[in-house]
């Protein structure tokens, strides 16, 4: 589902958040939010469409539960799509709702396949957040992911290193949560100049 969708607002700056899975987007998001940002999250919203239509998902899937439905899609790209298209244009709909009502001037939307559906040309500022794949799995354990939905949601998503290359600014995620702090503070001030 490609999609040219244009969240360019006029005297707000709308940055785009990605990364690979237990990269640590939602980590991010919350320290922005904390120095008050605006922001979205697409996981979330997710979430919310994938309860409001549970019945409808649950007849085309036979399933709403989120690991069988992500076993399901994962192994197969027609369905994948099919999903996706339930969901996607729901996400980016209230999205776009979220940043015209908001009076923040600084948005930040975490979307794990920005680049993906190649929605980044429709941001003021792509951002990636990088950590290892060593450090991502450790951290999907210990968040009770299990390996077999970690390595599958791998596999449906571009490298972290292409996402990196494509972004704008990368934020490396390496470090304690203290570290994290400080670096999105020391972001966040630069572009409040």
């Amino acid at each position: 589902m490609r999609n040219n969708l244009d969240f360019h607002q006029e005297g707000k700056l709308i940055i785009a958040l990605s990364g690979a899975i237990a990269s640590g987007k939602t980590a991010v998001l919350e320290e922005f939010a904390a120095l008050g940002a605006e922001t979205i999250c697409a996981d979330a919203l997710a979430a919310k469409y994938r309860q409001l239509l549970k019945t409808k998902i649950k007849n085309a899937f036979g399933t709403e539960d989120k690991n069988k439905l992500a076993k399901l899609v994962f192994r197969d790209t027609e369905k994948l799509k099919e999903l996706e298209n339930m969901l996607h244009p729901l996400i980016l709909k209230e999205a776009k709702e979220i940043v015209q009502k908001t009076s923040k001037k600084v948005v930040v939307f975490a979307i794990p396949l920005l680049f993906e559906k190649g929605l980044e040309d429709g941001f003021d500022l792509t951002v990636c957040v990088y950590t290892s794949y060593k450090k991502r799995v450790k951290r999907a354990l210990l968040r009770g992911t299990n390996e077999d939905y970690f390595k599958r949601c791998e596999e449906t998503q571009l490298p972290m290193a292409v996402k990196a290359e494509r972004a704008d600014i990368i934020i490396f995620n390496e470090g304690t949560r203290a570290d994290l702090k400080n670096k999105i503070a020391r972001f966040y001030n630069t572009l409040k100049k």
